[in-house]
């Protein structure tokens, strides 16, 4: 993604930063001189939902602030986990093959 701004004067060219406390986690990177922000470490979606991020733009004599909101999406990148190792059950004499013996469940 990239953020624009617009100056008049044309001197001195604009830069692009984050604001103090403006890149959650340093999760970003912008150029200074085009204003493209960047993806800077992987992001999780199970970790966090979404990233508020405050750009700057500046000539140095004026400045001016916008606010970004990162959605991420979720996407299935975890793999299933029983909560044990393994199990044992025992059927019962008489069993018939459609019948459930035991049942458990995963997280992700």
């Amino acid at each position: 993604m990239q953020v624009t701004a617009n100056d008049v004067d044309l001197k001195p060219a604009l830069t692009y930063d984050f604001t103090s406390n403006g890149n959650p986690d340093n999760s970003f990177s912008i150029d200074r001189y085009s204003g493209r922000i960047a993806v800077a470490r992987r992001l999780d979606y199970e970790t966090r939902h979404e990233y508020i991020v405050w750009v700057q733009a500046s000539d140095t004599v004026h400045n001016a602030t916008t606010r970004i909101r990162v959605k991420l999406q979720d996407e299935n990148d975890n793999p299933p986990e029983f909560s044990q190792q393994s199990y044992q059950v025992l059927a019962p004499p008489g069993s018939y093959l459609k019948f459930e013996l035991y049942r458990t469940k995963t997280r992700q």
